[in-house]
């Protein structure tokens, strides 16, 4: 401690603001020195604490001394911009109120599922916070008063998020809720949870600056509601999230009324009774489509076959495509690369593929980042990946019958590929690994992860020893060494400690591609 006292208040600020922000509380007591610097380092904008701005935070149910935190906002009355309560908290409704009042430039709340919000806490928080435009709350049954605070103050809302508890709103609900939208004029994000009424109409008639939509888990009849979309010009992005009541019909009013969408997200909808063609939707709808994601609809089928040249146009906007779905044959594939032909991120859950499918993908020049899972590549031939120059991010998942000649080939050919992650190959073992490390430039940056495979790292690193030369090879943990710049990263088969064999296991294609998102931004 005598040696941190003599060091300048520059350094003693940088290694304040690497501190948690628990510590710097703790630090603040420490002496009056201390205290100035971490109120100094609170109270500029620009401060940041392990990787995230000042600006934001949330309270958690283990947050220690609050009440000090609550002092310390008061007394020099931060620029906070975000402050989120996402689980139960100790905290009385006084403290509160006083973190509320103390944040000056607060523009965006957070309440989680299990918070409690009174429609007084509401009216509370939204006077006395004007610039406040982001909300997201979670509604119980009988929530007409908290409708009506919100609608009291809908003008300055711009983004909201609400859940709804109970499975159906009775009759007072339905109509606050309806008033709501009737004044959210400035609205431009939303996200709707467990909404349960005939339509949305009002949404889409009078929320004319909304660009960016989210329906999870509403059983609405999108059909009458989506006749009034075509107010919603400025809308970019919408999605659907276990939908059953969205058919082909209200996605084609859809597509007709807001021609510009860029993003549509499909994740477990349409009823189960409906045969939705949404190839030909697509195509004659959204063409300026920049992402499309499509998880799980089993009752969707992507027929691309079928359609005549007049009817179809190609996907000159799209760069990021997610399919996750069994519907989807080696021939719709091919012609959806060919009508996609600037995609840079591809994402592929499918039963089977063939020869001509993988040429198809190997001629998106523009291809970045690649994720396949494919349950047979006996009789597949993967060469056309390594034409892909462009390539920088690879994953294999599923693929029990990977060749090492493949991934050797691919070391030594795909010249600015950063990242490797194979998932369930147990065919992969330690001599494939070493072949193509070993052909790999080692002062390169690389990065290689292993899941469920037949590679064990302590076997590995024996048979690269004798390779290693000037290169250094370490262990750094138990599941990572690393070669020169090469980093080797393996899990054991069934090892729960792995995010992403869990996420494999579960089925769960959007969580996993997240995670993996992770590992490709090493």
């Amino acid at each position: 401690m005598a040696a941190l006292v003599l060091l300048p208040d520059e350094l003693l600020l940088h290694i304040f603001s690497l501190v948690d922000l628990k510590d710097q509380l703790h630090l603040r007591t420490v002496c009056q020195r201390f205290q100035s610097l971490i109120d100094l380092l609170w109270y500029d904008l620009e401060s940041v604490n392990n990787g995230k701005s000042h600006s934001v935070f949330n309270f958690e149910s283990e947050s220690a001394n609050c009440e000090a935190l609550c002092e310390l906002f008061a007394s020099k009355r931060p620029n906070l911009h975000h402050l989120g309560f996402p689980s139960p908290l100790s905290l009385s409704k006084e403290v509160i109120r006083k973190l509320q009042s103390a944040c000056d430039h607060l523009q965006s709340v957070q309440f989680g599922e299990n918070v409690t919000v009174d429609s007084t806490d509401l009216k509370v928080l939204m006077k006395n916070s004007p610039t406040i435009t982001n909300l997201c709350l979670v509604l119980p049954p009988n929530s007409q008063q908290l409708l009506q605070v919100l609608t009291a103050f809908s003008l300055q809302l711009k983004g909201l998020e609400l859940e709804f508890e109970n499975e159906k709103m009775n009759a007072k609900e339905e109509i606050y809720f309806r008033s709501l939208f009737l004044q959210c004029k400035n609205l431009c994000e939303l996200s709707l949870t467990c909404v349960n009424i005939n339509d949305l109409s009002c949404l889409f008639r009078h929320c004319r600056h909304l660009r960016n939509a989210e329906f999870h888990h509403c059983s609405t009849s999108f059909e009458f509601s989506f006749l009034d979309a075509v107010h919603c010009h400025r809308l970019k992005r919408i999605q659907f999230d276990h939908c059953t009541n969205l058919t082909s019909n209200a996605l084609e009013l859809l597509g007709r009324k807001c021609s510009f969408i860029e993003s549509l997200e499909l994740f477990e909808c349409f009823e189960s009774n409906e045969d939705a063609d949404l190839g030909r939707i697509l195509s004659k709808h959204y063409f300026h489509l920049r992402s499309l994601k499509i998880i799980n609809n089993t009752e969707a089928s992507l027929n691309f076959i079928g359609l005549k040249k007049k009817n179809r146009k190609n996907f000159v906007y799209l760069n990021s495509l997610w399919i996750h779905s069994n519907v989807l044959s080696s021939k719709d594939l091919i012609r959806f690369c060919e009508m996609s032909i600037n995609l840079s991120v591809l994402i592929l859950f499918i039963e089977n593929t063939n020869n001509q499918a993988v040429v198809a993908i190997g001629e998106l020049v523009n291809l970045s980042t690649l994720v396949v899972s494919f349950h047979s590549l006996s009789k597949t031939d993967l060469s056309p990946i390594l034409n892909l120059n462009s390539l920088q991010h690879l994953a294999i998942i599923n693929s029990s019958e990977i060749q090492t000649s493949f991934l050797v080939s691919a070391a030594l050919q795909l010249a600015s590929i950063r990242s490797f992650y194979f998932a369930d190959c147990y065919h992969l073992k330690n001599k494939s690994l070493v072949e193509m490390i070993v052909s790999w430039d080692v002062t390169k940056p690389f990065f290689l992860r292993v899941c469920r495979s037949g590679v064990d790292l302590k076997k590995l690193m024996k048979r690269l020893q004798p390779l290693s030369g000037a290169s250094k090879l370490e262990e750094y943990s138990n599941e990572e060494i690393r070669f020169g710049s090469i980093r080797i990263a393996n899990c054991a088969h069934g090892d729960i400690r792995c995010q992403q064999c869990q996420l494999i296991q579960s089925n769960d294609s959007v969580a996993l591609f997240n995670s993996l998102t992770s590992v490709f931004n090493y």
